[in-house]
């Protein structure tokens, strides 16, 4: 009886820690077209992910989960059964929902997005900072210089060997290796007043790592990058931007309405914005905006692998 016991507790031990990992491609049950950015989602848990550009999707959890469901705007949600093993290759096909099609294709004929970026500009003038009598907060700046395209064995270079502990710093991002040699990171409280106009910044901590007397100014012209969405242009590097929410934004910018969020309390509607053309001038990131103000209560932008900038290879805002 005891060895019953201690095998039972054995297997049950091996069911709480098993992984459930499926991955596979959304398309479209009439054109076999995939479908982008489709949530995938183990139901009754946060685990989950969005579908690529080819409509792939990987998830994994370690919960006990009985049935995963794919949701996008316009078609139906779809839930299925997890199936008895791992599966790697699922071939996952919607249907487009008739009614959503009728509202949208008939009645509105626009992007559902559209509605929400006439909203924005609507409210433009009581929701920029700038329009504020006054207002403080807080910024934290973050720059970071990394060495890439680095081989696989770079390890072995007589440079490189030379400081044995560099190797533990290297990363990975978009499938190549880089080496952060300097990150200057600060944060300040920041004043604006606007009649009349004054701007205050005061550093309340700095902090450099890496190679010493390295100019920053001398690669990026600006030590500090204080960025507002509301401009329709963003200056950065030496090259403007096309703020997601500029009233030309639709011309250069891609759409999708993602759904509600709730932030801090505040329901948000969830848009994410992709570049029409490789090379333009414009940002790829999410944004969310408040449902009665229509203000920007978040956004996260970073600028697109095709864009030219010289010695950057990738920024982040938020």
């Amino acid at each position: 009886m005891r060895l019953k016991l201690i095998i039972l507790s054995l297997f049950i031990s091996h069911l709480l820690g098993a992984q459930t990992k499926l991955s596979g491609v959304v398309v479209d049950s009439l054109t076999n077209e995939p479908i982008p950015f489709v949530k995938v989602l183990f139901v009754n848990t946060a685990d989950g992910a969005i579908t690529d550009f080819d409509g792939k999707f990987e998830v994994s959890t370690l919960k006990n989960v009985d049935s995963i469901q794919f949701s996008f705007v316009g078609f139906k949600t779809l839930t299925i059964p997890i199936p008895t093993e791992n599966q790697l290759n699922l071939a996952i096909k919607l249907v487009s929902s008739t009614q959503l099609q009728e509202v949208e294709v008939v009645a509105q004929k626009k992007n559902p997005a559209f509605r929400i970026l006439k909203e924005i500009n609507n409210h433009r003038n009581q929701n920029d900072p700038r329009k504020l009598d006054a207002y403080e907060t807080e910024v934290y700046n973050k720059l970071q210089f990394d060495l890439n395209n680095l081989g696989d064995n770079f390890e072995d270079n007589k440079i490189i060997k030379n400081f044995d502990f560099i190797a533990d710093y290297a990363d990975t991002l978009n499938g190549k290796n880089y080496l952060p040699v300097l990150l200057s990171e600060s944060v300040s409280n920041y004043y604006f007043k606007r009649a009349p106009q004054q701007k205050k910044e005061t550093i309340i901590a700095t902090h450099v790592t890496g190679i010493d007397n390295l100019q920053l100014g001398q690669f990026t012209g600006d030590m500090y990058q204080n960025v507002n969405i509301y401009d329709n242009y963003i200056g950065m590097f030496g090259k403007d931007f096309l703020s997601p929410i500029a009233p030309t934004g639709r011309a250069f910018y891609k759409y999708y309405l993602m759904g509600e969020d709730t932030l801090d309390g505040q329901i948000c509607y969830h848009l994410m914005f992709r570049p029409k053309r490789k090379g333009d001038g414009a940002f790829i990131g999410d944004m969310w905006i408040t449902d009665s103000t229509y203000a920007v209560k978040r956004v996260i932008a970073e600028i697109p692998n095709n864009v030219n900038i010289n010695y950057i290879s990738s920024f982040k805002v938020e």
